[in-house]
């Protein structure tokens, strides 16, 4: 059990890890102009170990199966990227112009759209792979 949380949360934190650097908009943050996304990255990638770490115990209490729980992981994860997306957007770009909320909404969604998707699949395979080695299911029946 605990192996695989750890190869889920690994699994979670690479791909945290390309979406931000591939999603995030180049330029100066309207906060701090020195600031990149690696320089806090270790945070978002901590964020989201918690919420598959969250996740993984509430469906090993609830009996969940292993679709449902990669669908949770997944629209966990999603979410938590088009936030973090957002966020990036409003202090690297819209901070420095006038856009609407509307605009700012249609932007990020527009920049989000290919790097969540990619990231997802990506996830989803290992998830895949995660919940159907031999090792992992032996390890739960043990």
């Amino acid at each position: 059990m605990l192996k695989k949380l750890l190869l889920l949360n690994l699994a979670a934190v690479s791909t945290t890890f390309i979406e931000v650097l591939w999603a995030a908009p180049d330029g100066p943050s309207g906060v701090d102009m020195n600031q990149s996304p690696l320089s806090y990255i270790e945070y978002l990638c901590l964020y989201s170990v918690v919420i598959i770490s969250s996740v993984f115990y509430f469906a090993e209490n609830n009996k969940i199966t292993k679709r449902m729980e990669s669908l949770i992981y997944s629209g966990a994860l999603t979410i938590y990227w088009y936030a973090v997306n957002y966020v990036e957007f409003e202090t690297r770009v819209a901070s420095w112009s006038t856009y609407s909320t509307v605009e700012t909404w249609m932007h990020v969604t527009l920049i989000s759209t290919v790097p969540i998707s990619c990231c997802i699949v990506l996830f989803l395979i290992s998830v895949y792979f995660i919940q159907h080695t031999k090792q992992t299911i032996q390890m739960e029946y043990d």
